[in-house]
């Protein structure tokens, strides 16, 4: 029996905005399925920090490796933007995130979603650490 290739498909369930996000990095050709199934056979769960309209973000910490835990956030831009101290470039590379350029991003995204394009979008923001397992273990 043949099984037709959209039967094999990955299909985001789930909240809207997180459905959103994984079809954006579906359409632009990144392997969610793999790595959702690659992080859920060897990166153990560290922490979970549930989304909350008074945080407006949520963490997530991931142990990436024997000494090494990823922590993501993911939210609203002016409060997770304040946090970062680097960026990724166009082949990722980090570079300097300062508070110029915090005002420079958080002006931009107040002004696209102020437009009838974007008008009821909900920007999201995400940002990770790796930080040393020991020193996570100690917050």
């Amino acid at each position: 029996m043949e099984i037709a290739d959209e039967e094999c498909k990955y299909t985001p369930m789930g909240s809207p905005v997180e459905v959103g996000m994984l079809n954006w990095l579906i359409e632009n050709d990144i392997a969610v399925q793999d790595l959702l199934v690659k992080r859920e056979r060897t990166q153990p769960l560290r922490t979970l920090i549930p989304f909350s309209s008074i945080r407006k973000r949520m963490v997530v910490a991931y142990q990436t490796s024997e000494d090494t835990v990823r922590i993501v956030v993911k939210g609203a831009p002016e409060f997770v933007i304040p946090m970062c101290t680097q960026q990724l470039d166009d082949i990722n590379d980090t570079e300097e995130f300062g508070e110029d350029q915090h005002a420079e991003y958080l002006e931009g995204v107040s002004a696209t979603i102020k437009t009838d394009e974007f008008d009821c979008l909900k920007p999201l923001t995400f940002g990770y650490r790796d930080m040393d397992l020991d020193a996570f273990e100690d917050l």
